[in-house]
């Protein structure tokens, strides 16, 4: 979830005792820890970086400028969608799916290569390929007893990995597998379950009473899932 869930969920709980992070924030301070530094980037550098770099040189006919300007203007309109496809072909290939090659995915190897910058997809797989070394796997393993994963269905198997690396005495994980919307990005749930069912005893329990929609909504929703729901709200709704 976002950084702004995690200010509420620490206000509501209001215990310094228990951490509350996103899994970036968390991994960010991982790699602190391992005194791992890197400044972290966004597609919008990318785009800077790529401007200056591929810019045409100052002999060069003002239709070539025009031209190339014009297509540096296109790249900052579709900026999320070729961030989106970049990442998701890095956290698919770092966990085996065979996909297609995105885009300026060369070049923006190249600019965090030269940067030495990572972004958040790097900062995953990094933090799960170093915890595979006892060295520094001794650093944060055994130091949680629980770890709670909240919106369960859309965390990736790299994430999971991670949490399970640290081997606390208890997971639980909350979610509801019909609204997983990151699949792209490597989320799959039952994998994940499959992944903790090999390391935990495991128990499922399904939260049946629906305490946020109309029974109307409800109802028509019960059509299109294994999980029968009742409203908690005697609402019809529209």
């Amino acid at each position: 979830y976002t950084s702004a869930a995690v200010k509420e969920i620490k206000k509501r709980l209001n215990n310094e005792s228990v951490k509350v992070t996103t899994i970036h924030a968390f991994c960010l301070g991982m790699l602190a820890k391992m005194q791992k530094f890197k400044k972290i980037v966004d597609i919008y550098e990318f785009i800077n970086w790529y401007k200056d770099k591929y810019k045409p040189k100052g002999g060069s006919k003002q239709s070539d400028k025009d031209e190339f300007f014009d297509f540096i203007t296109h790249l900052y309109d579709d900026a999320q969608y070729i961030a989106s496809e970049i990442t998701a072909f890095k956290l698919q290939t770092a966990d085996g799916i065979k996909c297609r090659l995105p885009k300026f995915y060369h070049e923006y190897k190249q600019f965090t290569k030269e940067t030495k910058s990572r972004d958040f997809s790097d900062m995953l797989i990094e933090v799960r390929d170093l915890l595979k070394d006892n060295k520094w796997l001794r650093l944060f393993k055994n130091q949680y007893d629980y770890i709670f994963v909240d919106e369960f269905q859309d965390t990736s198997t790299i994430q999971m990995n991670i949490l399970l690396a640290l081997n606390a005495k208890y997971y639980t994980l909350i979610g509801d597998r019909s609204q997983s919307i990151f699949l792209y990005s490597g989320a799959n749930c039952d994998q994940i379950i499959e992944l903790l069912q090999k390391r935990r005893e495991c128990h499922n329990l399904a939260l049946s009473t629906n305490f946020r929609s109309a029974k109307t909504i409800v109802e028509n929703s019960n059509l299109y899932s294994d999980l029968q729901a009742v409203s908690f709200s005697q609402e019809e709704g529209a």
